[in-house]
């Protein structure tokens, strides 16, 4: 993870995305970023994403808004590059989207469990088309929660590394 324990991590293998800037001023900036995805989050909250159309800028906005800023100058937000990790080529990331886009839309106007929507919005968005250049955990996660928040006080909860523990809970006391 590059931004473990608040710190972000400036290098990478590969043809991976770099970042922009060294730790402590990318970790600032990708704490504005996160915040500003969070407010519009929140104003989102109640949104009813009719169409696919609208998840898929949804989606889109908040990928912008957390990348802001943070890759280096001729990088894209988009993921270029296979990966080690089995998720679908770099070719089918566009079909996958808007395939992953529809199925949300679905599970959004059912009001499916918002545990079960909220869980495989994040196995689908970062472990299977993983479409992003950097930062795909933690905007999945953002995904999640605005999947989670229309269906009233449901709250994620995420494990915790050790390493990280005591930087939230002075973040949080």
């Amino acid at each position: 993870e590059r931004r473990r324990g608040g710190v972000a991590e400036t290098a990478v293998r590969g043809e991976k995305a770099k970042v922009g800037g060294e730790g402590e001023k990318v970790a600032v900036k990708a704490d504005g970023n996160v915040r500003a995805v969070l407010q519009l989050g929140w104003e989102h909250r109640r949104d009813s994403f009719a169409t696919p159309e609208e998840v898929g800028k949804f989606v889109e906005r908040l990928a912008q808004i957390v990348s802001k800023g943070l890759l280096q100058e001729g990088h894209g937000l988009w993921r270029t590059w296979e990966t080690n990790f089995k998720q679908i080529p770099v070719a089918e990331i566009s079909q996958a989207l808007t395939e992953f886009y529809n199925e949300l839309c679905k599970r959004l106007q059912m009001q499916a469990d918002p545990v079960a929507a909220a869980a495989w919005t994040e196995q689908q968005f970062d472990s299977r088309i993983h479409p992003l250049a950097d930062g795909g955990g933690m905007k999945a996660k953002l995904i999640s929660a605005t999947v989670l928040e229309p269906q009233g006080p449901v709250f994620a909860s995420y494990r915790i590394r050790d390493d990280d523990a005591q930087t939230i809970q002075q973040s949080f006391p």
